[in-house]
């Protein structure tokens, strides 16, 4: 028998094979099929849209007390409020990341209005550390190690998934209700 070769590229999927005509067929076919069921995955789950930036007018964000109007800021009655509150602390990038504006005292009051910021605008429950680390360069906060910064903020405020690169954040009821309180404190 005459040996057969291949080599396919679909995607990011490659195929190679070399052998027999019926071996390299049946591998094919098997592969073939293999990056259908991939594909059609990734169609079933597309990624979720970016949300946008919430972004208060320039003049009330500045002296929210004078002619503020929260229907005008976003939304009706407390929903335009909250709204304002998060664009006076929060900035979305358009690459993904959160940023804030007004910064607490601490590093690791940061890494949680951090977290909340991503929950908030971007409606992300957990947070990679690569992804919370670029928000925070972006705030001007250095951070080297996040665990080590979060101290006892870790466990009753926030949670912890994964290890690594890898490791998520998030926020416990209690890790909300502190960062919604430090947001208050911060604008006054």
């Amino acid at each position: 028998m005459d040996a057969s070769r291949l080599s396919v590229k679909i995607g990011n999927a490659e195929f190679s094979a070399e052998g027999p005509e019926s071996a390299v067929n049946s591998q094919y076919e098997r592969w073939l099929a293999a990056v259908a069921a991939q594909m059609a995955a990734a169609a079933v789950a597309p990624p979720p849209p970016p949300a946008a930036p919430v972004v208060a007018p320039q003049n009330q964000a500045q002296n929210p007390a004078k002619g503020a109007d929260p229907a005008a800021a976003g939304g009706n009655g407390a929903q335009g409020a909250a709204n304002e509150l998060l664009a006076r602390i929060f900035r979305a990038h358009e690459d993904g990341s959160v940023s804030l504006l007004a910064r607490p005292a601490s590093v690791g009051e940061s890494i949680l209005l951090a977290i909340y910021g991503y929950t908030k605008l971007r409606g992300q429950g957990t947070v990679t550390t690569v992804t919370l680390m670029k928000g925070l360069r972006a705030t001007g906060v250095a951070v080297m190690r996040i665990d080590r910064e979060l101290g006892a903020l870790e466990g009753p405020e926030i949670t912890r998934a994964g290890f690594k690169r890898g490791t998520r954040y998030g926020l416990t009821n209690q890790g909300i209700k502190h960062a919604e309180e430090l947001m208050q404190a911060l604008l006054g």
